[in-house]
């Protein structure tokens, strides 16, 4: 997302902004590829591209569950292949698949 005073900038000095916004990205990729990030990254997938690494393997990502006050389920990578996964409240983990699971947060 830019900042809405750009717009106001000359035009030589929107696309100087533009191109050092991709060399940061490329940059920051190749950085991460370099630290092995990717493979080991909690990761955003999309099946129609490649896995984007998100954060470091010791970072908590947070996740605020819609529909309730507050809660929230935190997951962080363990160790090799395991998660560590808590909540603000009591969380339900719902078998889907012999591969899948559904993490619910449950009001008691």
């Amino acid at each position: 997302m830019t900042d809405p005073r750009e717009a106001r900038l000359p035009r030589w000095a929107q696309r100087e902004l533009q191109s050092l916004r991709i060399k940061l990205q490329s940059t920051s990729t190749a950085l991460a590829k370099a630290h092995g990030l990717v493979p080991g990254a909690v990761a955003v997938r999309d099946p129609h591209h490649d896995a984007v690494p998100v954060a470091w393997p010791t970072d908590t990502i947070r996740f605020f569950m819609a529909g309730s006050e507050y809660p929230y389920v935190d997951v962080r990578l363990y160790e090799r292949g395991v998660l560590d996964v808590r909540s603000s409240e009591a969380i339900a983990v719902i078998p889907q698949a012999s591969n899948v699971v559904r993490v619910q947060v449950a009001r008691l």
